[in-house]
């Protein structure tokens, strides 16, 4: 993902554009492929540093305290785009069709039909016999909206975004 920067033609789509209950604006950045998404960045009165991002400002390190540019997260259709763009599908969380030999920086997207709803960093990752990843002793990074950061249990994130009819993939940047 690109730094939001005017000056290569991005801009601010609409000035006033709520997200997970905080004032914000919708942006139109690029990926690293020049493909344009919209993004979300939080109004300059919101104050507390977890209401100024969410998941995937984390997932896909686009929202970054310091550095100019990093200030947005991806939201909606954006998100598949970005992972066709910069990341490498690796396979499911589960079997059938298990991701193997996952690796810490790697993420897991959870999916209902078309809608990236949630995105996590592996930090940790812990194996069962196979390569296959162990939910419940991989550690992760991740927030609820703009909720406070989490690191624990991928088994403890895939309980609280479960969704019936959902899935969890996990991709590695190219």
């Amino acid at each position: 993902m690109q730094p939001f920067d005017a000056g290569l033609g991005d801009v601010v789509v609409n000035q006033n554009f709520m997200a997970n209950n905080s004032p914000g604006m919708s942006l139109s950045v690029r990926t690293d492929q020049g493909t344009r998404i919209l993004a979300w960045e939080a109004m300059a009165a919101v104050q507390q540093l977890d209401s100024r991002y969410f998941c995937h400002g984390l997932t896909f390190n686009t929202f970054r305290e310091f550095g100019p540019g990093y200030k947005y997260s991806v939201f909606g259709n954006s998100v598949a785009r970005v992972l066709a763009d910069e990341y490498q599908l690796l396979g499911m969380l589960a079997n059938p069709g298990a991701a193997i030999n996952v690796q810490a920086w790697d993420i897991a997207v959870w999916w209902l039909g078309m809608e990236a709803y949630h995105s996590a960093i592996i930090q940790y990752p812990a194996y069962h016999a196979g390569g296959i990843i162990d939910p419940a002793t991989t550690m992760v990074r991740s927030k609820t909206g703009t909720g406070q950061l989490f690191t624990g249990p991928l088994s403890t994130v895939s309980q609280l975004h479960y969704r019936a009819g959902g899935h969890t993939q996990v991709y590695r940047r190219n």
